[in-house]
């Protein structure tokens, strides 16, 4: 394979502006391109055609994958799970509160009735 052939395949030349139709959420597209980018580095294989054993630009190639559709960018929107979760989470820690609480009330209770024993003994002796 020539020089030219594999700088084509492992570093391809994307335009911006069609990438930028497809996905018009600049922010989105640089998150999903960064992240597809580090798979590539970390050997993940390549949805588009490249010369193996040569280097390759792992940006180029997730954005190249993007622009021919090899790839879907999604917006993964958590935000209610999260709240549930949260919600959830504040509930438990309220009733296992209320329940400490309760264990101190019950102690504090029990140490001042053994106090007051301790005291009448002492003074009827």
């Amino acid at each position: 394979m020539r020089k030219e052939q594999i700088d084509e395949l492992n570093f391809p030349k994307i335009n911006l502006k069609e990438l930028y139709k497809l996905y018009p959420n600049r922010f989105l597209l640089s998150v999903a391109v960064s992240k597809r980018a580090r798979q590539l580095k970390e050997g993940a294989k390549p949805f588009i055609e490249i010369a193996y054993n040569e280097p390759f630009n792992p940006v180029s190639i997730a954005m190249k994958e993007i622009l021919l559709k090899k790839l879907t960018v999604l917006i993964n929107d958590n935000v209610e799970e999260n709240d549930i979760l949260l919600d959830e989470l504040d509930a438990t820690l309220d009733e296992e509160l209320k329940a400490e609480e309760a264990i101190d009330e019950k102690t504090e209770k029990e140490t001042k009735k053994k106090e007051r024993k301790s005291k009448s003994k002492s003074l009827s002796a």
